[in-house]
C-alpha cells in the first residue's frame, strides 16, 4: 500500500514538471511574436488552404479552397484560386481586395467584389496567420503561410 501510494506521487510530480516545462516553452515560443503588428508585417506571397462548407437551405454543401494570396504591406492584396464547392471545381480565379491590422496582430480581409470577408490571427513576424470567414451561412477557416518566390 505504502509502495503505490509512492508511485502515485512521484507520477504527481513528474506530470507536473512537464506541464510547467511546457508552459514555459510555450511562452519562450511565443515571446518572439511581441512585437506589434502593422499592414507591413502582411507582405509577400502566401498560400491558404482551408476546408468548410456553405449552408445553403439549412444543408451544408462541403467546400475547398487553395489560394496565393498577394500581400502588398500597404494593406491591399492579388489572389489566385482554385475552389472546390459541393464537387464542382472552379479554377484560375483571379482576384483582389483589401485587409487591416491592428497592433494586436488580429485583422480583418475583404474580397473586392465577391464581399467576402475574414477575421484574421496573425503571428507577430507575419510568416503565417489563420482567417476565418465572417460572411453569415458559411463555416470555412484555414491558414495561410508565406512561400518563397
Amino acid at each position: 500500500m505504502r509502495q503505490a501510494s509512492s508511485v502515485k506521487r512521484v507520477a504527481f510530480w513528474v506530470i507536473a514538471v512537464f506541464l510547467t516545462l511546457g508552459s514555459i516553452t510555450l511562452q519562450q515560443g511565443y515571446a518572439q511574436d511581441t512585437t506589434a503588428c502593422t499592414p507591413a508585417t502582411l507582405k509577400g506571397l502566401y498560400v491558404f488552404d482551408a476546408t468548410g462548407y456553405n449552408i445553403v437551405n439549412s444543408v451544408p454543401a462541403p467546400k475547398a479552397v487553395i489560394e496565393f494570396l498577394t500581400l502588398k504591406a500597404d494593406g491591399t492584396l492579388t489572389s489566385l484560386a482554385t475552389v472546390s464547392i459541393n464537387g464542382a471545381i472552379h479554377s484560375g480565379i483571379p482576384g483582389s481586395g483589401i485587409y487591416t491590422v491592428n497592433a494586436n496582430c488580429t485583422g480583418t480581409l475583404t474580397f473586392d467584389g465577391s464581399g467576402f470577408t475574414f477575421d484574421l490571427f496573425i503571428a507577430g513576424n507575419g510568416s503565417r496567420f489563420h482567417m476565418i470567414q465572417t460572411n453569415a451561412n458559411t463555416v470555412l477557416a484555414g491558414e495561410v503561410r508565406r512561400v518563397p518566390r
